[in-house]
């Protein structure tokens, strides 16, 4: 289904879907514990900024986790975030991995 989305999107057929704050949150979450998803705490950051992207609450969940990570890990989910942020269907295929 991911796979047809982003090749709608490739063509011009479907828009990005948006990453709303709560949908950021959700995905981060999910990262964080592994709850349907391989547990991993970069990926869960990166939602997290996406999230801060949309409203300031998120800050919470950043510096939740943020000083758990390496500085490289810190700095991976920063550039996964920003093109995300810059470019929607970037989340898509972020999303997709």
């Amino acid at each position: 289904m991911l796979r047809t989305l982003v090749l709608a999107m490739a063509i011009g057929l479907a828009p990005a879907p948006q990453y709303d704050f709560e949908t950021a949150i959700g995905l981060g979450l999910r990262h964080l514990q592994g709850l349907g998803v391989p547990r991993d705490h970069p990926r869960a950051l990166m939602w997290f900024y996406v999230a801060r992207s949309r409203n300031a609450a998120a800050d919470a969940y950043v510096r939740m986790v943020e000083p758990y990570l390496s500085a490289q890990q810190v700095n991976e989910a920063q550039a996964l975030a920003k093109s995300c942020i810059v470019d929607n269907t970037a989340c898509v295929l972020i999303a997709e991995r």
